[in-house]
């Protein structure tokens, strides 16, 4: 496959594999497995609550960039910023720091006195295992919102 179709290519997955967080809670690798680095750019479609905790719902579109070097670096919109120590496309595992967005008391009529939360950063660690073709574990836990979030879930 020819590099503009794969960044096309990648573009739609990563669009298309956008969790309901303004960063995923997930690491995901973006680059095909026989590319040692390289990025890919394109638009994020989020579904979600409007506030953490909420009934309400909120889509948004961001633009989503994202670049991993072949050292192990990726940052971006959807990965945050960290480090992949693996060498193998069979997992991935390391650290990261990713955004809280915080929100806006106003932004519901449930949220008035309870005071706006401001943005802040959340670092944590990720394990995900290709368990076949087809069946993808994985883990994430992050820190910096006041408390520790495991998460895990396959694909």
């Amino acid at each position: 496959m020819n590099p503009l179709a794969s960044a096309v290519t990648m573009t739609a997955l990563v669009a298309a594999s956008a969790t309901v967080h303004a960063q995923s809670d997930f690491y995901r690798r973006t680059m095909p497995p026989n590319a040692s680095e390289g990025g890919v750019a394109g638009l994020a479609v989020i579904g979600g609550h409007r506030y953490q905790g909420s009934d309400e719902s909120r889509i948004r579109v961001l633009p989503s960039i994202e670049y991993q070097w072949s050292n192990g670096f990726f940052a971006g919109v959807m990965s945050g910023v960290g480090y992949n120590a693996s060498r193998s496309s069979e997992m991935s595992y390391g650290a990261r720091i990713t955004a809280d967005f915080g929100r806006k008391e106003r932004r519901s009529a449930a949220l008035r006195g309870l005071g706006d939360i401001d943005p802040r950063p959340e670092i944590g660690a990720f394990f995900n295992a290709n368990l076949t073709s087809n069946l993808t574990l994985n883990s994430a836990v992050r820190y910096g919102s006041g408390d520790v979030l495991p998460h895990s879930r396959t694909t």
